[in-house]
């Protein structure tokens, strides 16, 4: 039997995810610059969208949980999943440029929590801890842009390619349409897809930002 050399590479590769028992890595994004671009648009506005993310751990500002903006810079937004404060905290969606508030504090938003985000068809649900506490008719709106970029973390302008309204907060397990970023491999800037084709890039993250979580 041929026993191939463990390499350097190997080792690195394999101790850069090593945690405590029952933990794993993940990202603290830091609500100033970090964010993740998919190479892939991920979001169809017209079809159905299924979403699991995390909330912020507060929400003293805009944080941007989800976007897929349009290319231009008169402010259209194809897509938006987005946490702020106004008088109370919201969860806010737009999808084709139309804005509705679908989750406040007193309908169950809390920070640093995990959700589930069904759009079939019309009808909109929240869920949390597998138990839907929003169900409603949701209202698409008419913008639309197929060149768009999905990115987490962050508001992007498609075409002076500046972002905005970062999240600020552990983010791991972002699912999109079927598709998981797990953003748990550790200090590298490309996070795989499962299933595979649409990495995730993250830009300005250094090792102090992964943090070990509950596996």
């Amino acid at each position: 039997m041929l026993i191939r050399p463990v390499t350097r590479a190997v080792v690195k590769s394999v101790c850069r995810n090593i945690t405590r028992l029952g933990q794993r890595w993940a990202l603290n994004f830091d609500g100033i610059g970090i964010r993740g671009v998919l190479a892939n648009r991920a979001i169809n506005v017209d079809g159905d969208i299924d979403i699991e993310f995390y909330s912020p751990s507060n929400f003293a500002t805009f944080y941007t949980l989800i976007s897929q903006n349009i290319s231009t810079n008169a402010g259209f937004i194809e897509f938006r999943l987005i946490a702020f404060t106004s008088a109370t905290p919201v969860l806010q969606l737009v999808v084709g440029g139309q804005v509705t508030d679908i989750l406040t504090e007193v309908q169950g938003l809390r920070p640093n929590s995990k959700y589930r985000m069904t759009l079939i068809g019309n009808n909109l649900k929240v869920y949390f801890n597998g138990v839907v506490i929003r169900d409603y008719i949701f209202t698409r709106g008419s913008q639309r842009e197929p060149t768009a970029k999905t990115s987490i973390g962050a508001q992007t302008n498609g075409v002076i390619d500046t972002y905005y309204r970062f999240f600020s907060g552990i983010q791991r397990d972002v699912k999109i349409n079927g598709t998981l970023w797990a953003i748990s491999d550790r200090n590298q800037s490309i996070q795989p897809s499962v299933p595979a084709g649409n990495n995730m890039t993250i830009s300005n993250a250094t090792s102090a930002n992964w943090v070990e979580v509950s596996a």
